[in-house]
């Protein structure tokens, strides 16, 4: 057997917006689902959205490191499409 993340949660204070940036900008497909958790499948993990604020981690190093990352097979193309969104990354890629 082969372990892999079956399950990633993100929290959002607006969960719409959350919907809107993980659907419309990065493309991703949003599943059927109960309430206010929209799931994401995210090339079989799913990505769940849960309203809320998750309060940062005491003394992390480094204090800004990324929650997840996805890969894309073209990350130019990726970039465009994060700046016609307007989105721009704090860290950089």
């Amino acid at each position: 057997m082969s372990e892999k993340i079956a399950v990633l949660t993100l929290w959002a204070e607006d969960v719409l917006a959350a919907i809107h940036f993980y659907r419309d900008v990065l493309g991703l497909k949003l599943l059927p689902h109960h309430g206010d958790r929209p799931h994401f499948d995210v090339d079989g993990t799913y990505l769940v959205i849960l309203k809320g604020q998750l309060p940062p981690a005491k003394n992390a190093e480094p204090p800004s490191f990324p929650l997840f990352a996805i890969s894309v097979d073209d990350l130019n193309a990726m970039i465009a499409r994060l700046e016609h969104h307007q989105i721009s990354l704090f860290h950089g890629i």
